[in-house]
């Protein structure tokens, strides 16, 4: 009678510890989800972000480039004008003048790719990141699951109680 009630008491303590492990199991489980979801949206955030900054940029380009069309058709205009109105010495000493602005022109077109350039490989360099960052935090989860599942039961039970004592 009392080995019948021992087992018996044995039997409702292993459900009870059972159920704890699963209510255990399953509250990690969520953390574990609602951690992913919010490293996601820092992704997506981040990768918004980043998008935006590459289309400012963009935007930026665009503009110096009218520019420095426009700076480069008012300096014909005014070089044919001078032409015009010069004698052969004065053709002369314009068109270094005019091949000093196309180089300065040519330049600031070139600084602005290489700022484009910069900016492409920046954000393929935070696409890399962030993709490394869902990698590494994939693989702790399933490190983490796998390491639990892997203890004895009195260990499990004990990581258990620190859980959740935090």
């Amino acid at each position: 009678l009392d080995l019948e009630s021992e087992v018996s008491d044995l039997k409702a303590r292993l459900s009870e510890e059972q159920a704890q492990v699963d209510r255990n199991l399953a509250r990690q489980g969520f953390e574990h989800g609602r951690a992913l979801q919010e490293v996601d949206d820092q992704v997506a955030s981040q990768v918004s972000d980043l998008e935006a900054i590459r289309e400012q940029r963009s935007v930026a380009l665009k503009r110096e480039v009218v520019q420095t069309r426009q700076l480069v058709e008012d300096a014909t205009t005014g070089a044919q004008r001078a032409l015009e109105n010069h004698v052969k010495e004065a053709k002369v000493v314009f068109n270094a003048r005019l091949q000093r602005e196309q180089a300065r022109a040519e330049c600031a077109v070139q600084a602005e790719l290489q700022a484009v350039a910069d900016a492409q490989r920046e954000r393929q360099e935070w696409e890399r990141k962030v993709a490394k960052i869902k990698a590494d935090y994939k693989v702790h989860t399933v490190k983490s699951r796998t390491y639990v599942k892997s203890l004895d039961a009195s260990r499990q039970k004990q990581l258990i109680d620190l859980w959740q004592s935090t």
